[in-house]
């Protein structure tokens, strides 16, 4: 499926699924910053462990203006990296983690001028809490010979800071590295803490703005709460840890978030209103 949508500014966005995924294709024309692919979501876990990792066998829907995709629980857990080496138990990269209820979800894409709004809702079917329920947002830039650690800004406690001024930390797997968000204290995730290494800097909102050097542009990737922000330098992607909190037996929580192409200095944009 692809969309173009005329822009005011004569850019287009364009869109192309991979069917069977969660996962889309955006194009900003004219821009710059080329292919990205966004990954809505990754997967979903909680602070024991999984409850989906690589969803896979839905089908995209199209509707007036963009998209959206249901998951049922025997889709949530995919083909990949994550096995389950014996019941109840996942590993990823020798990190081992409870394997939770599975967790189904809906998502949807909006597609504006310069903007795609998305937003993200996950359904808890059982018996029992799923706390603090986190989905991973991947947003991997495809075609960026531009992206480096001073592309990449978000907001500090010490003020607006590229990830290379927040002096990156080499661990066990040298080019993933996080930053929670807000004074709470770090979220717990046995795979995300054993692969993902904690940055000392704090970031104040999941907001990232990506800045291509050369020509001024910028996307800004944006998220009403999470629990994180990290990325993969070597893949290389901006992603959101989007927080849903405890999500009680048969209940329904919904986030939102936009991708979106703007210009301006990241300053200027990471003081816009969320």
């Amino acid at each position: 499926a692809q969309l173009d949508v005329r822009c005011g500014n004569n850019k287009v966005i364009q869109y192309e699924v991979i069917p069977g995924t969660s996962q889309v294709y955006v194009v900003f024309d004219g821009s710059g910053i080329g292919r990205c692919k966004f990954w809505l979501p990754e997967g979903v876990v909680t602070p024991r462990g999984c409850a989906g990792v690589y969803p896979s066998g839905m089908k995209w829907l199209e509707h007036d203006s963009g998209l959206r995709q249901g998951a049922a629980g025997d889709q949530v857990f995919g083909p990949g990296n994550v096995k389950e080496v014996e019941p109840g138990v996942i590993e990823c990269c020798g990190v081992r983690s409870v394997k939770e209820a599975a967790l189904p979800w809906n998502s949807s894409f909006v597609f504006g001028d310069t903007r795609v709004d998305f937003s993200l809702s996950v359904h808890n079917p059982h018996d029992h809490t799923l706390s603090d329920a986190c989905a991973v947002l991947c947003l991997k830039f495809m075609d960026a010979p531009w992206w480096d650690l001073e592309s990449c800004f978000f907001k500090t406690e010490q003020g607006i800071m590229s990830i290379a001024q927040t002096k990156w930390i080499d661990g066990r797997f040298p080019s993933f590295q996080k930053w929670h968000v807000g004074p709470e204290a770090p979220y717990d995730n046995p795979v995300q803490n054993g692969i993902w290494t904690s940055n000392q800097v704090r970031a104040t909102l999941p907001m990232w703005v990506v800045q291509h050097s050369e020509n001024g542009s910028s996307i800004l990737f944006v998220c009403e709460s999470a629990y994180y922000i990290h990325c993969n330098m070597s893949n290389p992607c901006n992603d959101i840890a989007l927080k849903f909190g405890d999500v009680q037996p048969g209940q329904t929580v919904e986030r939102h978030g936009y991708i979106e192409l703007a210009e301006g200095t990241p300053e200027a944009l990471l003081t816009r209103s969320i």
